[in-house]
């Protein structure tokens, strides 16, 4: 965000405003305003389309909307991370400025400040970038000579804060300092004009010594960069949210998460004094504030942080996704609108110098093919009918036979869910099953017995009916081995030996088996290559599993089990992959990492009690994937032993 509006402030007013009415000129200036309203899509559209009607004009008016639609073009692929599509803008504008000796405008000066800022982030040589910041700098001095004014001042300064920016970003310290040096040298020479601007100057001093000290802390120069840190106090523009805001590049570098906690409740100010809303840009900042206080010690604060960030994220993303199909309507209609006016001159060049007697005999000559080809094409129409038809008889067979296999997997997994869970003194327990888009093969069942909780949690192979009658089978295996049996190996073998001799090639389930004595707290259990559960007390941890293969592969395998021993007010949290799977729309993964840190919440004091712990996941993994159907069922079970010795807080 700092580095966006520092390279929108390289760019002169002439860019802002510009001049005339040329089509080209229509677009940039059609950039510049979406661009100011966050529609970056749009604005990255019509400075391409900018660029596309100038490139070949040698017209002064034309090489000038080229140059600013290049200049802002690059800053907009830049800001957003895409360095190499950036370089591809900027460095053939630059030599097409070159060529046309144009290099002493001032988007040229710019330019080649983004090329030397973007190929030290792309991983080229130091040396690269420097050329370009070097040559840039010499520019900006020239112009200064030549004009002195107070634009030519502000464009040296905005183009010298972006390379000293840039310099600290990618850990050049050394060489941050030497342009931050240049920074400041610039503000005197400037501060010695009468007509200056006192707000801007103490601006650009507090963010001169940010600079500085985050160079300093880089070169493990501690004292001096607290030093320098005591000086930006000192300005004005420390004390607005903005400044505040700022202040937090030194702070984090400097791990002095207290105080940088303390700057973000400006943050509040800031999207006030903007009349800004909670776009997903600005609930990044948010996140940033969380973080600071997680750092910082501020369990509390860190908590509100992140419900903050909770209640409006499905906003933001809402919001996200509208402008974003705002913008591609508003692109197709333009894109539109161009082809109907390009086919319209081509219309018109084409009949232009056509003489009647041609005239006469080309519409002889097309109706006689007309005629022929609408004969062709009947014929054609017909085949394709036919074949139609033909396919729907066969489609709705298959359809059918669809519905009927689909209907028959629900009703198996409606009938052997468990209606519901045991009830003990000694544990409380709570699961859910949420079902895919098509029948899966996920199962869950608990049985209390002598004192004893005996549970499973697995999942078959494949889809459809053949996978739900995989999970029928284990199930009511489970609570008939299960009604007899406390040895979870002996289980998981006897579920092994049953799967095998009745399933043919590739028929398999994953499964882990648990006893847990309510007495004791003795947790007996075995897994057959399913995902490991975790363990929810004081801290979190996965529970230890052997190296067991899924029931159903070897009818002679020897399954090993496994012992602990639960503390009271321990939650066992068991899940199947459908959990981790979960994709959103952009095909991304919910993973186990993110899977982690939402169970991590409850060691540092969100409820612990199982309904809440699974509302809560639930919740998160709904948000992230939004309105994608689920690909694979989600079965989650926890159950939490005895009660905890205390109560949880956040302190």
């Amino acid at each position: 965000m700092v580095a966006a509006l520092l390279v929108l402030a390289a760019c002169s007013k002439e860019n802002a405003s510009g001049s005339g009415g040329s089509e080209s000129e229509i677009y940039y200036k059609k950039g510049y305003d979406s661009d100011r309203k966050m529609q970056h899509r749009m604005a990255e559209y019509y400075w391409k389309t900018a660029m596309a009607t100038t490139v070949n004009s040698t017209k002064p008016e034309d090489v000038e909307v080229y140059a600013k639609s290049a200049c802002r073009l690059t800053n907009v692929l830049s800001v957003r991370g895409e360095y190499e599509s950036a370089l591809e803008v900027a460095v053939p504008a630059a030599e097409r400025l070159e060529e046309l000796q144009c290099d002493t405008m001032s988007d040229y000066t710019n330019l080649l400040v983004y090329i030397g800022c973007c190929k030290s982030r792309f991983g080229l040589s130091a040396d690269e970038a420097n050329q370009s910041y070097d040559r840039a700098y010499k520019m900006h001095l020239e112009n200064i000579e030549k004009h002195r004014t107070n634009e030519t001042y502000k464009n040296a300064i905005a183009g010298v804060i972006n390379i000293a920016y840039n310099c600290n970003e990618t850990s050049n310290y050394e060489d941050a300092l030497r342009w931050t040096k240049r920074y400041g040298e610039l503000i005197s020479q400037y501060e010695q004009r009468t007509d200056i601007d006192t707000d801007y100057v103490d601006k650009q001093w507090a963010r001169y010594d940010i600079y500085q000290a985050i160079a300093l802390e880089g070169l493990k120069r501690k004292e001096e960069a607290a030093a320098v840190f005591t000086k930006f106090q000192n300005t004005r523009y420390s004390h607005t949210p903005n400044g505040k805001i700022l202040a937090v590049d030194y702070l984090a570098a400097a791990d002095r998460w207290e105080e940088a906690a303390d700057c973000y409740e400006s943050l509040e100010d800031l999207m006030e004094e903007h009349d800004a809303g909670y776009s997903l840009e600005m609930l990044q900042k948010v996140v940033q504030n969380y973080q600071a206080n997680i750092k910082a010690g501020r369990l509390e604060s860190a908590k509100a942080v992140s419900m903050f960030v909770c209640e409006r994220l499905d906003s933001a993303i809402t919001q996200m996704r509208r402008l974003e199909a705002e913008e591609l309507s508003t692109i197709r209609a333009t894109e539109a609108q161009k082809a109907v006016e390009q086919a319209r001159i081509s219309r018109m060049k084409q009949w232009g110098g056509v003489i009647a007697l041609a005239v006469v005999f080309a519409l002889l000559a097309a109706y006689l093919l007309y005629r022929r080809r609408q004969r062709n094409r009947m014929n054609q129409a017909y085949a394709r009918l036919q074949d139609a038809y033909d396919g729907l008889e066969s489609n709705s067979r298959a359809e059918e036979r669809s519905v009927t296999e689909l209907e028959i997997a629900r009703g198996m997994e409606t009938l052997l869910k468990p209606k519901d869970l045991p009830q003990h003194d000694a544990v409380d327990m709570y699961a859910i099953a949420e079902k895919a888009s098509e029948p899966g093969g996920d199962f869950y069942d608990v049985v209390l017995r002598d004192g004893k909780l005996i549970f499973c949690v697995g999942d078959s192979t494949g889809r459809g009916v053949g996978s739900s009658m995989t999970m029928a089978l284990m199930t009511a295996m489970f609570r008939t081995v299960a009604a007899t049996e406390s040895q979870p190996d002996h289980i998981v073998s006897i579920l092994n030996q049953t799967l095998a001799g009745v399933g043919g090639e590739n028929v398999s389930a994953t499964v882990f088996v648990g006893v847990l004595d309510l007495e004791s707290g003795q947790l007996s259990y075995c897994n057959a290559e399913h995902v490991a559960p975790l363990l929810i007390g004081e801290r979190m941890d996965q529970l230890p599993v052997d190296d067991n293969v899924s029931v159903g592969l070897y009818d002679d395998w020897t399954f090993s089990a496994q012992e602990t021993v639960l503390a009271p007010g321990t939650l066992l949290f068991l899940y199947t992959d459908g959990l981790t799977k979960a994709e959103n729309v952009d095909h991304e993964a919910f993973d186990e990492r993110r899977m982690m840190g939402e169970a991590l919440q409850s060691v540092y004091g969100l409820d612990s009690a199982p309904q809440p712990f699974i509302d809560r996941m639930s919740a998160t993994v709904h948000r992230f994937v939004g309105e994608t159907a689920l690909k694979d069922d989600i079965t989650m079970l926890a159950i939490r032993y005895g009660k905890p010795a205390k109560v949880q807080k956040i302190k």
